[in-house]
Protein backbone atom coordinates (compact mmCIF):
# COMPACT_ATOMS: atom_id res chain seq x y z
CA UNK A 1 0.00 0.00 0.00
CA UNK A 2 1.32 3.39 -0.91
CA UNK A 3 0.93 6.54 1.18
CA UNK A 4 -2.14 7.82 -0.69
CA UNK A 5 -3.99 4.54 -0.20
CA UNK A 6 -3.26 4.63 3.53
CA UNK A 7 -4.52 8.21 3.75
CA UNK A 8 -7.74 7.42 1.89
CA UNK A 9 -8.31 4.26 3.96
CA UNK A 10 -7.90 6.08 7.26
CA UNK A 11 -10.13 8.92 6.04
CA UNK A 12 -12.77 6.33 5.15
CA UNK A 13 -12.50 4.87 8.66
CA UNK A 14 -13.19 8.33 10.09
CA UNK A 15 -16.26 8.72 7.87
CA UNK A 16 -17.56 5.30 8.90
CA UNK A 17 -16.94 6.08 12.60
CA UNK A 18 -18.96 9.27 12.19
CA UNK A 19 -21.82 7.31 10.66
CA UNK A 20 -21.73 4.80 13.53
CA UNK A 21 -21.79 7.69 16.01
CA UNK A 22 -24.84 9.13 14.25
CA UNK A 23 -26.59 5.75 14.42
CA UNK A 24 -25.87 5.53 18.16
CA UNK A 25 -27.25 9.03 18.72
CA UNK A 26 -30.41 8.20 16.79
CA UNK A 27 -30.93 5.00 18.79
CA UNK A 28 -30.45 6.79 22.11
CA UNK A 29 -32.77 9.60 21.02
CA UNK A 30 -35.49 7.19 19.88
CA UNK A 31 -35.21 5.23 23.10
CA UNK A 32 -35.60 8.39 25.19
CA UNK A 33 -38.45 9.66 23.00
CA UNK A 34 -40.18 6.30 23.34
CA UNK A 35 -39.81 6.41 27.13
CA UNK A 36 -40.96 10.05 27.19
CA UNK A 37 -43.85 9.16 24.90
CA UNK A 38 -45.22 6.74 27.48
CA UNK A 39 -44.91 9.36 30.22
CA UNK A 40 -46.29 12.02 27.87
CA UNK A 41 -49.39 9.93 27.14
CA UNK A 42 -50.03 9.50 30.87
CA UNK A 43 -49.58 13.25 31.46
CA UNK A 44 -51.79 14.06 28.50
CA UNK A 45 -54.59 11.92 29.91
CA UNK A 46 -54.25 13.71 33.27
CA UNK A 47 -54.31 17.10 31.53
CA UNK A 48 -57.39 16.14 29.52
CA UNK A 49 -59.11 15.04 32.73
CA UNK A 50 -58.26 18.41 34.30
CA UNK A 51 -59.65 20.15 31.23
CA UNK A 52 -62.90 18.15 31.42
CA UNK A 53 -63.19 19.02 35.12
CA UNK A 54 -62.78 22.69 34.21
CA UNK A 55 -65.39 22.26 31.49
CA UNK A 56 -67.86 20.94 34.05
CA UNK A 57 -67.17 23.90 36.31
CA UNK A 58 -67.55 26.34 33.43
CA UNK A 59 -70.76 24.66 32.32
CA UNK A 60 -72.16 25.22 35.78
CA UNK A 61 -71.05 28.88 35.81
CA UNK A 62 -71.66 29.94 32.22
CA UNK A 63 -73.78 28.73 29.33
CA UNK A 64 -70.85 28.62 26.87
CA UNK A 65 -69.05 25.19 26.75
CA UNK A 66 -65.36 24.85 25.91
CA UNK A 67 -64.71 23.47 22.42
CA UNK A 68 -62.39 20.57 21.60
CA UNK A 69 -59.83 22.85 19.98
CA UNK A 70 -59.58 24.87 23.19
CA UNK A 71 -58.91 21.61 25.07
CA UNK A 72 -56.13 20.68 22.70
CA UNK A 73 -54.72 24.20 22.90
CA UNK A 74 -54.64 24.06 26.71
CA UNK A 75 -52.90 20.68 26.70
CA UNK A 76 -50.43 21.84 24.06
CA UNK A 77 -49.72 25.05 25.98
CA UNK A 78 -49.05 23.05 29.17
CA UNK A 79 -46.69 20.66 27.37
CA UNK A 80 -44.93 23.50 25.54
CA UNK A 81 -44.38 25.39 28.79
CA UNK A 82 -42.77 22.30 30.33
CA UNK A 83 -40.34 22.03 27.38
CA UNK A 84 -39.59 25.76 27.49
CA UNK A 85 -38.78 25.52 31.18
CA UNK A 86 -36.35 22.67 30.56
CA UNK A 87 -34.74 24.57 27.68
CA UNK A 88 -34.47 27.79 29.68
CA UNK A 89 -32.37 26.07 32.33
CA UNK A 90 -29.85 25.09 29.66
CA UNK A 91 -29.93 21.34 30.31
CA UNK A 92 -27.98 19.26 27.81
CA UNK A 93 -29.49 15.98 26.69
CA UNK A 94 -27.55 12.74 26.47
CA UNK A 95 -27.54 12.81 22.68
CA UNK A 96 -26.12 16.34 22.66
CA UNK A 97 -23.34 15.27 25.04
CA UNK A 98 -22.49 12.27 22.84
CA UNK A 99 -22.52 14.48 19.75
CA UNK A 100 -20.24 17.11 21.32
CA UNK A 101 -17.82 14.48 22.63
CA UNK A 102 -17.67 12.80 19.22
CA UNK A 103 -17.18 16.15 17.49
CA UNK A 104 -14.16 17.04 19.61
CA UNK A 105 -12.76 13.50 19.58
CA UNK A 106 -13.03 13.07 15.80
CA UNK A 107 -11.81 16.58 15.07
CA UNK A 108 -8.78 16.26 17.35
CA UNK A 109 -7.84 12.78 16.17
CA UNK A 110 -8.27 13.62 12.47
CA UNK A 111 -6.24 16.83 12.86
CA UNK A 112 -3.53 14.88 14.68
CA UNK A 113 -3.53 12.21 11.98
CA UNK A 114 -3.17 14.86 9.26
CA UNK A 115 -0.33 16.61 11.09
CA UNK A 116 1.56 13.34 11.52
CA UNK A 117 0.84 12.16 7.97
CA UNK A 118 1.82 15.37 6.19
CA UNK A 119 4.98 15.98 8.26
CA UNK A 120 6.28 12.52 7.39
CA UNK A 121 5.81 13.01 3.65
Amino acid sequence: MNALEVYILISLVFVMATMVELAIILLVKRKSEWANGIAHNANQKKNLKRVSDKQKQQADNSPKPVSGTEEEHLVFRTIASEHTTVASYGLITTTEMIDLAALFLFLASYATFNCIYWTQQ
